[in-house]
């Protein structure tokens, strides 16, 4: 029997469509990039499984501009939740304001409201035993069924016609990398062999505004090979999305004078054209997706993101405009653990965004010596 499609309502448009606007507040900017480097709508057959790395609250803003960009039909998302989102007092748990803030946000506990929208839009709670009670259900031995159970779900909710969005890493990402790819892909694809699969990635750029600029990633359509083992289904789902970060202002320039000293006694227009040099070199031999205003060598963000380091004084500048390293250049190169990287290495949460790309950087820089 034919599986009928299952398309989003108008009041759930609308919901979409409200956190869309949201998103306009909430960042500075959402640039979408592709591969092949023609932007254009998304068309993606069902039934897709949609695997996007794990940044912060502001990836689900991030999703409704992507559900913007695909084509109708628009297919109803399921998408696993951490099950204490929809519990009492989530808000006033997960964030513990101070002030007004925590009236606010209590009011909007109270009201319910939040765990039926996200029902609306297709979230599903689920457990995270690796995070969340994992040595309990381990001792107990119910691990294993819990984790059957919670793909099953998915599994289940495809078969009614609809896609799965999917966060493998499970967790938020605290340093600009990505975390350990859990085996969640893996149980889906032996549940229902013969998916497509589509990855995109989240990439933050924090430093070049006030506001957040969200650089979105897309990757290609994918399908899974059956007799693919676990670890080799991990390991593909890893290096597509680490692959799929957008190279951009921050992470380049932080890249850039976090792995080098080269920038010691230069000015800034030798950073500029550094910059502009590793932008096309990563473009032109690796299919990196870069920010479009350094492959047309636009040097303001480059410019701006120089400013902050000066002001966080990871690097300084003489009267006559040379460089040299800040007090908190080493800091930012300790290999010590931070408890916030975004807060205290923030120059190192934007350097790691570019992991997979960092061989051919380091050989580009060794080039200018």
């Amino acid at each position: 029997m034919a599986i009928k499609i299952q398309k989003y309502g108008f009041f759930a448009e609308c919901i979409i469509h409200i956190v869309y606007l949201v998103s306009k507040f909430a960042l500075k900017k959402v640039d979408h990039y592709f591969l092949d480097g023609n932007p254009r709508r998304l068309d993606l057959p069902y039934p897709t499984v949609y695997i996007a790395n794990h940044v912060s609250e502001l990836d689900i803003p991030g999703l409704a501009t992507i559900h913007k960009r695909i084509q109708n039909p628009r297919i109803q998302y399921t998408i696993p939740v951490r099950e204490d989102i929809v519990q009492k007092n989530f808000l006033i748990k997960e964030f513990r304001p101070k002030g007004i803030l925590k009236y606010i946000l209590h009011f909007i506990d109270l009201t319910g409201v939040l765990p039926l929208l996200f029902r609306i839009v297709g979230a599903v709670p689920v457990k995270r035993p690796f995070r969340d009670n994992a040595r309990a259900m381990v001792k107990d031995g119910s691990l294993r069924d819990q984790v059957d159970k919670d793909w099953t779900i998915l599994s289940d909710n495809i078969d009614l016609g609809k896609n799965v969005v999917v966060f493998p890493e499970g967790v938020f990402s605290e340093d600009g990398n990505l975390r350990v790819i859990k085996n969640g892909i893996a149980h889906l694809s032996e549940k229902k062999p013969g998916l497509n699969y589509f990855y995109f990635n989240f990439t933050y750029d924090l430093l070049s505004d006030k506001k957040p600029c969200l650089h979105i990633g897309f990757g290609e359509l994918f399908q899974i090979n059956p007799a693919s083992k676990k670890e080799e289904i991990t390991s593909m789902i890893k290096e597509k999305l680490s692959r799929a970060y957008v190279v951009n202002s921050a992470n380049l320039v932080s890249f850039l004078i976090l792995n080098s000293d080269l920038f010691v006694g230069k000015d800034k227009i030798w950073i500029q054209k550094s910059v502009l040099d590793l932008a096309k070199k990563i473009h032109d031999k690796e299919n990196a997706m870069v920010e479009n205003a350094l492959l047309d060598s636009q040097t303001e963000t480059i410019d701006r993101i120089l400013s902050v380091m000066v002001k966080r004084k990871l690097i300084s500048i003489s009267k006559e405009g040379i460089y040299t390293k800040g007090p908190k250049w080493e800091i930012e190169n300790n290999p010590e653990k931070p408890k916030s990287y975004k807060r205290d290495k923030p120059f190192s949460y934007h350097k790691n965004q570019l992991r997979a790309f960092e061989p051919t950087l380091l050989n580009t820089i060794s080039e200018y010596k």
